[in-house]
């Protein structure tokens, strides 16, 4: 009995849905759980899985589509010895079920195989790539071509280490048409690269930011971070945790929400909306962009549980893993770039948050102390927030209060 393929439902999603290419092709045998078809939306690359087993009868939406709706049909499965119903004429978007309606059917165009054929390796005879998502963007944004890649993973896999492998050791090749001499290399922008120029244009013009900044002293977080650790054992199995500074802060953010739940709201074209709980964004930089997975209900999660959830969701967005669903919602970002050495960061909001926290490189640094000079380790903090739903005083009590739970880093274990 065949069966529609459908487009996932990302209605919480923003931004174009585009269907980005098939994976396998009509006449093609599949499994229930095979991965057909990637699409884009959101900054992410999400997977069509087939609903059956039977054959890939046809494909309905070609590659590079945009505007996919959800729910639409976007191809057919039916079993080996079925045909395919003929859809010629029809809106794809309401295609029937083949179960339901007796519809004319036209032959189903499967792959005949020779008997005995021999067995050829090589790229050439390789009629669909397999490729991880992080590898296929990092092939886009080097313009390298699949096909002539060697996977290392699973069956032929292409990962990650395999595009690397291939960038490190190829030269730059002159192009044969010469360019104008002020004109640069031309690559197309990726899904989410376009995505996040828009949703970062529309919120610098349309939210009115305006930033507070503090120095906040570290000595004691690290010392209770290096004490821990020794604790823990490293590398961290599944049942335990190895702390980092930013596991640490994310902690303190999410318990300066308990102590000042007016901060935690966002903006409504009619009104103030307040979260039943504190969900927090982190910033992850991935090849070709930037990803914000998002920890929920982390006013009420231990130090170690933040840390290993936190571990959890960066290694995912860094294989391009996230499912939509861990990208949407929340109120508040955090972003750390002190790991490249930066003092301090005024970022722009990320819409529907109200507030995102800059937080800079810890240095050593000079500071008075009962009269007298010492040096401290300090990392400047710059809290960035929307006029519309917060004011100056509440947002300078909330940094306030993160500074003090930083600098007390023992209310972290509370």
């Amino acid at each position: 009995m065949a069966v529609n393929i459908f487009m996932p439902d990302l209605s919480a999603s923003s931004g174009t849905v585009t269907l980005a290419r098939w994976l396998r092709a009509e006449g093609d045998a599949i499994s229930a759980g095979d991965i057909l078809a990637e699409m884009e939306a959101d900054k992410a690359t999400i997977e069509i899985e087939a609903p059956a087993d039977g054959i890939l009868g046809r494909i309905l939406v070609p590659d590079g589509t945009q505007g996919i709706c959800a729910d639409q049909v976007v191809g057919i499965v039916v079993r080996s010895d079925e045909k395919v119903p003929d859809i010629s004429g029809m809106d794809v978007r309401t295609v029937p079920n083949p179960a339901q309606e007796t519809v004319a059917e036209v032959p189903l165009p499967v792959r005949e195989e020779k008997a005995h054929a021999p067995v050829v390796s090589g790229r050439e005879t390789r009629a669909r790539i397999f490729a991880s998502p992080v590898a296929r963007r990092l092939a886009r944004l080097h313009e390298v071509d699949l096909k002539q890649v060697d996977g290392s993973g699973p069956q032929g896999r292409i990962l990650r280490r395999d595009i690397d492998r291939l960038l490190s050791g190829s030269k730059t090749v002159a192009q044969e048409t010469e360019k104008p001499k002020d004109e640069g290399d031309r690559v197309a922008m990726s899904g989410m690269r376009r995505v996040i120029a828009e949703r970062l244009t529309k919120a610098k013009q349309t939210i009115p930011h305006f930033y507070v900044s503090v120095d906040v002293q570290v000595d004691a977080l690290l010392t209770l971070r290096d004490e821990l650790n020794h604790v823990a054992p490293a590398p961290p199995s599944p049942d335990t945790f190895h702390l980092s500074v930013n596991d640490m802060l994310i902690r303190a953010a999410s318990a300066a929400f308990v102590a000042v739940p007016s901060m935690n709201v966002m903006y409504s074209a009619d009104a103030l909306v307040f979260p039943q709980q504190v969900d927090i964004a982190v910033a992850v930089s991935v090849p070709d962009g930037l990803l914000v997975p998002v920890l929920r209900d982390a006013g009420r999660k231990s130090l170690a549980t933040t840390s290993r959830e936190v571990r959890a969701l960066i290694e995912r967005a860094r294989a391009g893993k996230l499912r939509a669903d861990e990208m949407q919602g929340g109120c508040f970002t955090i972003s750390n770039v002190g790991m490249f050495g930066v003092d301090t960061v005024t970022p722009i909001i990320n819409p529907p948050h109200a507030a995102i926290l800059g937080i800079g490189a810890i240095s050593r640094r000079p500071v008075v102390r009962e009269e007298q000079f010492a040096i401290a380790s300090l990392m400047t903090c710059t809290l960035c927030v929307d006029h519309r739903v917060v004011d100056g005083a509440l947002a300078a009590q909330w940094l306030g209060t993160f500074r003090n739970i930083v600098e007390q880093p023992i209310r972290l274990l509370t």
